[in-house]
């Protein structure tokens, strides 16, 4: 998704939570996160967790015409009511999208074989520095930005 919205570094980051749940746990991360990212393309990625509960959360992206909701056999868009003459909905099965395992044969072809990886450096490269924003967010309690100057995430 970041690859084909032509995203890059986050502008902003905030992130919430703390061990509610499981209090005397050892762990140093957080039973509960909440973290928004904002992009400066006008984008705000939303990531949910919680270890304290098993009801999965939706994977999805919500646009201002259309929710794109990934499924387990595929995906689905549903359009927003005002816009349901415009855009359809649309059900597709079986994309394989969320296989964990496609991107694990990727990376061992690349490995063993020297074929191209389908996430390259530069979008490995943005994916940590979001969730890395995100936790100097959380661990700091300060909203984050990202200084591309100097290529590190400061306090805004």
């Amino acid at each position: 998704m970041i690859k084909s919205l032509g995203l890059t570094f986050p502008s902003h980051v905030a992130a919430t939570g703390g061990r509610f749940e499981f209090k005397d746990s050892k762990a140093e991360i957080p039973d509960t996160l909440n973290m928004l990212i904002d992009y400066p393309q006008g984008l705000t990625v939303q990531l949910i967790s919680s270890m304290a509960n098993d009801t999965p959360v939706q994977h999805l992206i919500r646009g201002n015409k259309a929710t794109l909701q990934f499924t387990n056999s595929g995906f689905e868009i549903v359009p927003q009511r005002i816009f349901a003459r415009e855009a359809k909905p649309y059900t597709h099965h079986k994309t394989g999208a969320e296989e964990l395992d496609l991107h694990h044969r990727n990376l061992q072809g690349a490995i063993r074989r020297n074929e191209a990886l389908r996430c390259d450096a530069n979008l490995g490269y943005y994916g940590v520095v979001a969730t890395a924003m995100g936790n100097l967010s959380y661990r700091k309690r300060k909203y984050m930005r990202w200084d591309a100057a100097r290529q590190r995430a400061i306090e805004a």
